[in-house]
């Protein structure tokens, strides 16, 4: 596609997703991620309540120190903790919860409203490959941030501004990682692919329609400042304000996040679909069945 034609995808692909977010479309998978993370949320908050006082202040004190066990450093580490844990749920449970929302976008564009127990039957049926492509984008967006993170990390006790700059260039490659293998898993649930063909599909897609691909992941992602703001100044919050206001915060993270996969994945199928219809993907959006 030429750049005004990727434009031009890139629009429709969203206002399918917004068509499909009107009629709550794929909205379980992501539900029951948020709630999920809800929990673990409230696990940190409320590490001093039996049964959780016999594990969490472990874990706390193991990845933050003692501070963490006590108010309001507690709080200042939620974000800490709900994002490493985070790591780990947005492989294992993020394979499934977007094999399953590929399959209920796909049906809906097609002109079909499966039930939500049917796109969590596709997603179960086609867990293995999924979760192996959620593997590879988590590995290497992890090696992409920690190796020049120890690398140059030592810039942010001797010149701040370029570990900002540094942390600044980390995300934008996190986000092109994220980018390139955006439609791994569409490829395996809609064109029942294999992994090799998956990511060899996504990796083509990707740099066949570079804007497109990009801004499909970017321009959601960007509603995380928000409560990255938050968390970022927490010190002044706390002294401020109210340290609560730090666990209202990751609440809206929470709520940012549901419809960053939502927008994300919900718009990606939608485009990946038209691409790879029979009339090629040079041809305009629209002319598939909807």
């Amino acid at each position: 596609m030429g750049v005004v034609q990727q434009f031009n995808a890139l629009i429709w692909s969203w206002a399918e997703m917004f068509r499909a977010l009107r009629r709550r479309v794929a909205l379980a998978p992501f539900l029951i991620y948020a709630g999920v993370q809800t929990l673990i949320l409230l696990m940190l908050l409320g590490f001093t309540v039996p049964p959780l006082r016999f594990f969490v202040p472990a874990l706390l004190r193991w990845r933050f120190g003692d501070a963490a066990l006590h108010y309001p450093n507690n709080l200042m580490v939620l974000r800490g903790g709900l994002g490493q844990a985070d790591i780990i749920l947005s492989v294992f449970l993020g394979a499934l919860v977007t094999a399953a929302a590929v399959y209920l976008f796909a049906s809906f564009y097609s002109g079909r409203k499966e039930r939500y127990s049917a796109g969590f039957a596709a997603g179960a049926s086609k867990y293995v490959p999924a979760l192996l492509i959620a593997l590879v984008v988590a590995v290497l967006s992890q090696v992409a941030v920690r190796v020049p993170m120890s690398i140059w990390g030592g810039l942010a006790d001797t010149s701040p501004l370029r570990f900002r700059m540094l942390r600044m260039m980390l995300i934008g490659v996190v986000l092109v990682v994220q980018a390139v293998f955006v439609y791994g898993i569409a490829a395996v649930v809609v064109d029942d692919k294999r992994v090799g063909g998956a990511l060899a599909a996504t990796v083509s897609l990707a740099f066949r329609n570079p804007v497109t691909t990009l801004l499909l992941v970017a321009v959601p992602a960007a509603l995380e400042l928000l409560p990255a703001w938050i968390m970022r100044n927490s010190t002044v919050i706390i002294y401020r304000f109210s340290p609560e206001f730090l666990a209202v915060g990751m609440f809206i993270w929470i709520v940012v996040i549901l419809f960053i996969n939502y927008a994300t994945i919900g718009a990606a199928t939608r485009f990946y679909l038209h691409a790879t219809a029979d009339e090629g993907p040079s041809s305009e959006p629209g002319g598939e069945q909807r």
